[in-house]
């Protein structure tokens, strides 16, 4: 029996291991991820914005391996040898004949020790937490966050949002080192979100980055110097250490460059986050669709391969994408058209319901994020 082995249990890996047993049965799955249960983290400002409950978005690894006959293993991977077909998790080894990494992307600090030392993420569950524990025991003047992405400004609204209702004289500010915030998204939509964050009365700081901070205040590398303040960083993300041992080339963020069929060697696929894939020479964004589309081609890729059948070119479809604010205010673009408002908010928690795993938990969530208002 040949065995196939996935690496993170995000979108792509689940979509991967659900689809491996369905149409191919006889191959033996495993997946490994370091954490109990999969995180719906396209929800996750709302456990700060909106305080949903953070164990609604969870979707149990040991429910799915039930429901889908795949074994799940609770491990963290180190490392991964596709000659040897080989994936090392502590003093564990699994062995392999087709490999599935999709172990996603983690907080990337550049270096800047002292951020990653006393900076709050939100990448996971335990970050929820961590965050919401934070600014419920303590009351600072500012929220610094680092990072004027598609992350930063749902996170500063999350956090506006919840400051407004427990302490408004809280003062949000968010750092971008870019000279415009958003600045991968088309203008209207970077000037749409700016002028919103402006009557949130968010500030925002372009050109400028975090230089220093510790567990109480925050230094910028302009001089300005928050002594009471709480930072909170998406400025940046990396692969996981594991997709290092990968053969091929890496981006910048460590992500691996993969063919047309998702390969970085004979019998080894990456998918999700994780992958660069070209479509039309331009490299695919990061999306819970791509990941999805990934996931589902590296399995049928695998049985194929399996069946000694010609492997399918992967060809996601950007369906579009929305920055959604915790005021139910929003831009994007879905099917091409531009979408900006409340029902840009809509549209994101649509997508959320459809594309989620888990679905009472998923119902639940949205409809506590929509009463919430």
């Amino acid at each position: 029996m040949s065995r196939v082995a996935i690496v993170g249990g995000g979108f792509a890996g689940l979509a991967a291991a659900m689809i491996l047993r369905r149409e191919a049965p006889r191959l033996s799955v495993t997946l490994l991820d370091r954490n109990p249960a999969a995180c719906y983290l396209p929800l996750l400002p709302d456990c700060i914005g909106r305080a949903i409950p953070p164990e609604l978005l969870l979707y149990a690894y040991a429910d799915a391996s039930r429901r889908y006959g795949f074994d799940f293993w609770q491990r963290q991977v180190t490392r991964i040898d596709c000659p040897a077909g080989m994936v090392y998790a502590g003093d564990a080894a699994v062995p392999f004949d087709y490999l599935v990494c999709a172990a996603g992307m983690q907080p990337n600090f550049y270096g800047n020790r002292a951020a990653a030392e006393h900076a709050y993420c939100l990448a996971t569950i335990d970050d929820a937490r961590r965050l919401a524990a934070a600014l419920a025991e303590r009351t600072p003047v500012q929220v610094v966050v680092a990072g004027g992405g598609y992350t930063g400004v749902e996170v500063a609204t999350a956090v506006w949002r919840l400051c407004r209702k427990r302490s408004p004289a809280v003062r949000v500010l968010m750092v971008e080192r870019a000279a415009e915030i958003l600045a991968a998204l088309p203008p209207a939509a970077s000037a749409y979100v700016r002028a919103h964050l402006r009557r949130l009365n968010i500030d925002v700081a372009c050109g400028v980055s975090v230089a220093a901070a510790d567990s109480r205040s925050v230094r910028l590398s302009d001089g300005r110097v928050y002594a009471d303040a709480l930072l909170v960083w998406t400025a940046g993300v990396q692969a996981a250490p594991c997709v290092d041992s990968l053969p091929g080339q890496k981006n910048q963020q460590g992500r691996v460059i993969v063919d047309d069929y998702l390969r970085c060697a004979p019998r080894c696929f990456v998918a999700g986050d994780a992958a660069v894939q070209t479509v039309g020479g331009v490299p695919l964004r990061m999306s819970v669709q791509a990941a999805l589309t990934q996931g589902s081609v590296a399995a049928r890729n695998i049985i194929a391969a399996h069946r000694n059948q010609p492997l399918r070119a992967c060809r996601p479809r950007d369906l579009g994408w929305v920055v959604p604010m915790a005021d139910n205010n929003g831009w994007g673009i879905a099917l091409g058209i531009p979408v900006r408002g409340p029902a840009a908010v809509f549209l994101h928690y649509l997508m959320c319901l459809y594309r989620g795993r888990g679905g009472v938990g998923r119902a639940l969530a949205l409809a506590g994020a929509i009463a919430k208002g």
